[in-house]
């Protein structure tokens, strides 16, 4: 309805000019004064809202607060003013429905909460009821209202579901299981609330876990249901003050879980449990981690028990609080137990104690480790052993020393070896340097250099003689080279198999001979033994060295000032180095004849006439004769140097078959020849008979051309010489034979002309001078003179007679001719 359809009933007013609160013709006669009084006052300083609208929304009467919060001093100020002259428009609309909704209702409006903007532009939230104004005949006339500031209880509101919400993401975003057990009227107490997390732990619903506990229940290990039960209903009941227990589910998918669970009760004023909070935790991982770590501890006591490193924890003081079996064991002690509470002056000598404990008192005090400090240790036999002691600072949880935790390691056989590694490497060095030496030995001197590498083997193993025998392959004594040292005088020195029978006899057995006393000898090596003491060797190690049966060569070691012990490490050291003297020794003379022979076939090459030539299979000159240079004006180094150099010099005209020639793939056994011509450096052009074979090395690999280069150009030009004189032999014979042809035919033609001019003169003297015939008779007869001369010249060139010259003149020759051209 709008505003013009609400009935315009004027209501009759019981409220005062003042705007406050009046008595009517309406209102019941009976009315004490201060009854009324009262109530105004009452209502004055009442801090909620209140007032009374007429039909129009103009106010009849409101409380001083309503009048306060709109800006005015007193509620008379309101009255007559509308809610459209008090507040924002949009505000005011929506209290102006409001109002013609009770109007137009009749049904009061409770409790509504709605925005109020005071007098200061602060909104603030009041919860307002309006209830229709009735007129004494029962009309509604206006609406009362009243309204009360809830703008802190929504601030509380606000902040409370805040805290609830923050409180729900909690608890629903707990990684452990969250419960609540609510007690019911009937006195039971079952589960009413569970989180996510119980969901995923448990593996099933929130309504399969609340109001019953058959369900959980049924997912305890058997073994733990009862006293998980019991625990539970001792707390439930008030029996036990606590709820904490850990025990084991079986999911629904098999899986096993460990499970500690914890609850706090909450009693009510009359200390009765009302509910119960509780947390799950899914400790699997941690039972599991303790479980390792038990076994893990388990494992490391007889790890370290059975370590064979010596482990030891010392208080600060230096007494022992822990130590292994062999810490136990090196100090002569039957259980590491015994050592507990010792210190370490009552277990090591004194000088060591002192030195232990000096390393101790360092770690502590600086709080630095000390790692693998190389130090000796007395063995309980009495023995020294070296161990590599570690010793760390003990911290405890606050981080303060309080004591040391030391390990040690028996590193006696590490030094040994050590050492005899360093032996080793030294040694090998010493390998090393001879065999780099005699990679590339000298052409000469090379004995001398011998004697220099026995040097530096002496002085590596501390003798003062080393003697190198080399024997022929009749196994006969060839060669002999010693070294001594440079303190000791050298005797004379016959190493002969009739001075030392016995020595050679072991040698050539392929035995070793040793003794670090000549008295060590046997009886029989008298002879020996008188001579090794007239020599001054005191100890002796010989090495012999054979190859099929054959006593190849020997090397052997002598002291003069020292009885020395000849280990088998030294034999083979020794073995090992008298192969290289000899490989190098056989190497060289190998190298020897080898050189010897390249130089006489380098001569032999070198001297020859033709130009000899290497070609390796990639192209290249690996040798070319001195005749190269006669032959083709180019030096051998040229040649070498510059490989394409001889394909330029082939005569362009040949370049092609010579090219062919050069695809040609090796065959063994296959030779090749070819004849070209080239083209020498002063430009003169020389013929060149090729010839070329491939070589092969003893594997079978291809090593590349061998090739023969012959200067022919002489035989080339004594050739064409022959073919020349050749073909005028044969001209003089064709010659020979038309002269024969012609003087037979020359014979032949001149018997006709005999007979022509003889008839031709008698047809003549039969004609008078004034016939015409006469003269065809003349003619005839003149051509037959010229036919018989020709005849004769003729005969003359078949008989190579001399030709007699004469003038002829050509117009008498066509004069004559003149008639029988005309014809």
């Amino acid at each position: 309805m709008s505003k013009e359809e609400v009935p315009q009933h004027r209501p009759q007013s019981n409220m005062s000019e003042t705007g406050h609160f009046t008595e009517t013709s309406d209102v019941p006669p009976v009315m004490v004064s201060g009854e009324h009084d009262l109530l105004r006052t009452l209502i004055d300083h009442l801090p909620d809202l209140i007032y009374i609208k007429d039909r129009d929304g103009r106010f009849i009467a409101c409380n001083l607060a309503n009048a306060q919060i709109k800006g005015y001093a007193s509620p008379q100020e309101l009255v007559g003013k509308s809610t459209f002259d008090t507040d924002p428009p949009e505000l005011a609309e929506r209290y102006r429905a409001h109002d013609l909704q009770v109007m137009r209702s009749g049904q009061p409006l409770l409790n509504h909460e709605e925005p109020v903007v005071d007098a200061r532009g602060v909104t603030r939230w009041f919860s307002t009821t309006k209830v229709p104004w009735r007129d004494a005949r029962g009309n509604i006339v206006g609406v009362i209202g009243i309204s009360r500031d809830i703008t802190e209880w929504k601030r509380m509101e606000a902040a409370l579901r805040e805290s609830e919400e923050h409180f729900r993401l909690l608890v629903e975003n707990l990684v452990d299981a969250a419960w609540i057990r609510t007690r019911q009227p009937d006195g039971s107490l079952p589960v009413t609330y569970v989180n996510p997390a119980y969901e995923r732990i448990f593996g099933i619903s929130a309504h399969e876990a609340c109001w019953s506990d058959d369900t959980w229940s049924s997912l305890i290990h058997p073994d733990d249901r009862p006293r998980v039960l019991e625990a539970l209903h001792a707390f439930l009941e008030g029996r036990s003050p606590l709820y904490n227990v850990e025990y084991r589910i079986r999911r629904r998918d098999g899986s096993e879980l460990w499970i500690w669970a914890r609850a706090v009760p909450l009693h009510d004023v009359q200390s009765r449990l009302v509910r119960v909070v509780g947390i799950t935790q899914d400790i699997t991982e941690r039972k599991h981690a303790v479980e390792a770590l038990a076994t893990e501890r388990n494992l490391l006591r007889a790890l370290i028990d059975h370590m064979p490193d010596a482990v030891f924890i010392k208080d600060p003081e230096g007494r022992y609080l822990l130590n292994n079996l062999a810490s136990a064991r090196l100090h002569g002690l039957a259980s590491p137990d015994e050592a507990i509470g010792k210190s370490t002056f009552d277990l090591n000598p004194p000088e060591l104690a002192e030195r232990y404990r000096a390393d101790d008192l360092w770690v502590i005090q600086s709080g630095q480790p000390i790692f693998d400090r190389e130090e000796p240790i007395m063995y309980a036999d009495g023995s020294v052993h070296w161990h590599a002691t570690t010793k760390v600072p003990w911290r405890d949880a606050q981080g303060n020393i309080v004591g040391i935790i030391g390990i040690g390691r028996d590193i006696t056989l590490w030094k040994e070896t050590l050492a005899a590694r360093e032996e080793q490497l030294h040694f090998e060095h010493l390998l090393a340097d001879i065999f780099a030496r005699f990679v590339a030995p000298p052409q000469h001197d090379f004995d001398q250099q011998i004697c220099q590498m026995l040097g530096f083997v002496g002085d590596h193993m501390q003798v003062d003689c080393i003697t190198l025998l080399e024997f022929s392959s009749d196994s006969q004594l060839s060669m002999v080279y010693r070294w001594t040292a440079t303190d000791v005088a050298p005797p004379p020195f016959n190493p002969s198999p009739e001075r030392y029978p016995y020595t050679f006899e072991r040698l050539q057995r392929g035995e070793v001979v040793r003794f670090s006393h000549p008295d060590q000898l046997p009886d029989e090596a008298a002879i020996d033994r008188e001579n090794f003491c007239a020599a001054g060797d005191r100890s002796f190690l010989a090495v012999p060295f054979c190859s099929g049966g054959k006593l190849l060569g020997s090397i052997s070691l002598s002291c003069s000032h020292s009885e020395r012990t000849w280990s088998d490490e030294l034999v083979q050291r020794l073995t090992l180095l008298g192969q290289v003297f000899l490989t190098a020794l056989a190497r060289w003379r190998a190298d020897r004849a080898l050189r010897e022979s390249e130089r006489r076939f380098r001569l032999m090459a070198d001297l020859t006439y033709d130009w000899e030539l290497w070609v390796a299979p990639d192209g290249s000159i690996v040798y070319t004769s001195p005749s190269c240079q006669r032959i083709t004006g180019y030096t051998p180094a040229e040649i070498i140097q510059d490989p394409d150099l001889v394909n330029r010099i082939i005569h362009p005209e040949d370049r092609e078959r010579f090219a062919a020639h050069l695809e040609r793939a090796p065959v063994p056994g296959d030779v090749q020849s070819v004849e070209l011509r080239i083209i020498r450096r002063d430009g003169e052009v020389r013929w060149l008979g090729r010839v070329c074979q491939p070589i092969y090395a003893e594997d079978g690999s291809w090593l590349g051309w061998r090739v023969s280069n012959r200067d022919i150009t002489e035989r080339k030009r004594a050739e064409a010489a022959q073919e020349e004189l050749q073909a005028q032999l044969l001209q003089a014979q064709k010659m020979e034979a038309i002269g024969r042809l012609t003087a037979g035919i020359a014979h032949d033609f001149n018997n006709l002309l005999t007979v022509m001019n003889g008839f031709a003169e008698l047809l003549k003297t039969s004609l008078s001078p004034d016939q015409p015939s006469r003269a065809y008779a003349d003619r005839i007869l003149s051509a037959g003179r010229r036919a018989a001369e020709l005849v004769s010249k003729l005969t003359a060139f078949s008989r190579r007679q001399a030709m007699q010259m004469r003038v002829l003149n050509l117009n008498d020759i066509l004069a004559n001719n003149e008639a029988m051209l005309r014809q």
